[in-house]
């Protein structure tokens, strides 16, 4: 659901299929989103069941101007684009031109600024696959930069099913995701802000496994990639991947006590990464036990 102006209650959402009616879905002012954009113009994403002939939507409160918003696999197709990787922390990353990224019509309107890293956050996409992993990347980041007017995609890396990992939010350096440049491990790290935990983006990084994990665990492949990019990202930032921290918002000065690894329900009023994905604690201990 996304809106006209910013709302601050649930809209309403059901669906009907083969002439039967669901129960309603709830659907709260989502934190998905950069700190520039205000909370309340969209929600989280449901996932449309099979079978779907027609959604119904409701809200309270109609100056918001609710409207619903279907994300479909009509995609580019990536003909003519080379299936390029690069090398993060020594494993293999999905490039963004390897993935098909393409500037908005209106130009990518989102400032590239980098802070210290403090923190990572997990998520989940909360959609079903297209055609190929890499379309599902395309619409997630036609989704953020086109649709919600981000200007590109709010998470710096992507998880797929086989546990192929695309990079995300641009750094302004094709071969270098996530960072300015790749960490030397000497505490100069410069992290690109991106928008996936709202209020809490400055300096954290955002990782999200694309799929709906409400009631199915992500695939072991996906989950090994997980751990195998968050136990690099530690040890080339020096974090203890089971401590909390006093993390700090570096625009406003806010401070949060929150875990250096986290899922988005710990820093937001949201579901994400699904109920099925494991509390933060057990991949942290697969991540100790992992290094």
């Amino acid at each position: 659901m996304t809106f006209g102006n910013a709302a601050t209650k649930p809209a309403r959402v059901r669906f009907i299929a083969n002439g039967t009616q669901s129960e309603w879905h709830h659907l709260a002012p989502s934190s998905h989103c950069p700190d520039t954009h205000p909370v309340g113009l969209s929600t989280d994403l449901l996932l449309i069941p099979d079978g779907c002939s027609s959604v119904e939507v409701a809200h309270d409160d109609p100056s918001t101007q609710p409207s619903a918003v279907a994300i479909n696999g009509r995609v580019r197709s990536l003909t003519g684009v080379p299936n390029s990787t690069t090398r993060f922390l020594s494993i293999p990353v999905v490039t963004r031109s390897g993935w098909g990224a393409q500037t908005p019509a209106g130009g990518n309107t989102w400032r590239r600024s980098f802070r210290r890293p403090q923190m990572i956050t997990v998520h989940h996409s909360a959609t079903a696959l297209w055609s190929s992993p890499a379309a599902t990347v395309r619409a997630i980041y036609r989704y953020h930069a086109t649709t919600l007017g981000w200007g590109d995609v709010g998470y710096h890396l992507l998880i797929d099913p086989a546990g192929t990992i695309y990079a995300g939010r641009d750094t302004g350096n094709d071969q270098s995701p996530v960072f300015r440049q790749p960490p030397s491990g000497n505490g100069t790290a410069e992290l690109v802000t991106a928008g996936h935990a709202y209020a809490l983006n400055g300096g954290n990084i955002g990782i999200c496994l694309l799929g709906d994990f409400s009631t199915s665990r992500p695939s072991r492949a996906a989950q090994t990639s997980l751990i195998r990019v968050l136990a690099a990202l530690c040890a080339a930032l020096g974090f203890d991947p089971t401590a909390t921290v006093n993390y700090t918002e570096p625009d406003t000065g806010a401070r949060y006590r929150v875990p250096i690894i986290a899922q988005h329900r710990d820093l937001n009023d949201t579901s994400c990464p699904g109920a099925a994905l494991p509390q933060h604690s057990q991949p942290c201990a697969a991540l100790s036990q992992h290094a």
